[in-house]
C-alpha cells in the first residue's frame, strides 16, 4: 500500500513539474490555458491525496486487555475497532455491590478462558482490570443483562447494545 501511494506521488509530482515547464515551451503555448487547468487539478489531488494519507496513518494504540482476547496481528488488521474496543473495556459495564440476599436471584457470571475456551464461574472481579471481553453474558438490543459474582455480593451489569451505541455515538462527537 506504501509503495502505490509513494509511487502514485511521485508520478503525480513528475507530472505537475512538467505541466509547468511545458507552460514556457513555444510548442505548448496553444495549450497553456488547459495546462493551468490541470495543474490546478493536480495539485489539488496532490494536497487531498498526502492530506488523506497522513490521516490514515494515523493509529490508536490498543489497551493492553485487547491481547488477552486478540493477537497483534488481528489489532494491526483491524485498526478501525480499536477506538470501539478501547472504549467498550471502560464503557460497557457497571460494577457495585448489591448485597448477598439482592444477587441470589441473579444468574451467575462466568469467565471465559481464552486459550481454552473453557467457562467457569467468575468468584471475585478486580475493578481496576476487568476485561468484558473475558466473561461470558448476553448482549439484548434494549435491555440491561446482570450477572453476580459467585457468592460475594457484587453484581456486573452489562449495558444493552441500544444504549452502547448511544454512548458510544455520543463519545465519539464530544471527542472528535
Amino acid at each position: 500500500m506504501q509503495l502505490t501511494c509513494t509511487f502514485f506521488i511521485s508520478l503525480s509530482l513528475r507530472f505537475f513539474i512538467f505541466c509547468i515547464l511545458a507552460t514556457n515551451v513555444n510548442v505548448f503555448r496553444l495549450y497553456n490555458k488547459e495546462f493551468k487547468i490541470m495543474k490546478r487539478i493536480i495539485l489539488i489531488s496532490v494536497i487531498v491525496f498526502c492530506f488523506g494519507l497522513c490521516k490514515a496513518q494515523t493509529s490508536v494504540t490498543p489497551d493492553p486487555r485487547l491481547l488477552d482476547v486478540y493477537s497483534q496481528e488481528y489489532l494491526d488488521a483491524n485498526q478501525d475497532r480499536i477506538a470501539y474496543l478501547n472504549w467498550f473495556l471502560d464503557n460497557s459495564y457497571k460494577i457495585m455491590y448489591a448485597g448477598i440476599e439482592k444477587a441470589e436471584s441473579l444468574e451467575f457470571l462466568y469467565e471465559i478462558n481464552p486459550v481454552t475456551k473453557e467457562k467457569t464461574q467468575a468468584v471475585s472481579i478486580n475493578e481496576e482490570e476487568f476485561n468484558p471481553l473475558l466473561y461470558e453474558y448476553e448482549n439484548h438490543y434494549d435491555k440491561s443483562a446482570i450477572y453476580r459474582v459467585g457468592n460475594t455480593g457484587y453484581i456486573v451489569i452489562f449495558d444493552s447494545l441500544k444504549t452502547l451505541t448511544k454512548n458510544y455515538n455520543q463519545y465519539k462527537n464530544e471527542n472528535q
